[in-house]
């Protein structure tokens, strides 16, 4: 009996140096941004070809919901904090956010759609005072 766990273990150990050695070195890959700027506009305003129906339709709708999710949980995380709300019309938040990148260099807007939106809020609602860090 002992003889034949050995004989296994032995078997294991060989295949595992096999399959190793035969195993090039792990590259992890680059992490991609979940959002980027160019897209988050894209997804918020709806396709960029002429619609003669005004009201987003079908996927666009999940797109676009998307986009606003995105820009919402940005905001909910950073108010107060990076951005602050005194004036205007809470509900045209995400247009204004999306207005902002939208005037972004075509480079710019490649990039990690979450710094845009944050740099976007800190711009168009600054709040009065920074508050010192304890």
């Amino acid at each position: 009996m002992c003889k034949y766990i050995t004989r296994a273990l032995l078997l294991g150990l060989a295949l595992t140096s096999l399959s190793q050695a035969a195993t090039p070195a792990f590259k992890p890959k680059p992490y991609y941004p979940t959002m980027t700027g160019d897209r988050l506009v894209r997804y918020h305003f709806g396709p960029p070809q002429p619609r003669d129906n005004p009201f987003l339709k079908g996927g666009d709708v999940v797109d676009h919901e998307r986009a606003r999710g995105f820009m919402d949980g940005i905001k909910d995380a950073t108010q107060g904090t990076v951005w602050c709300f005194v004036a205007g019309k809470p509900h045209e938040l995400n247009d204004d956010i999306a207005g902002a990148i939208s005037k972004l260099g075509p480079e710019e807007q490649k990039g990690a759609a979450a710094p845009l939106v944050i740099s976007a809020l800190r711009q168009l609602y600054p709040c009065a005072a920074k508050r010192e860090a304890p």
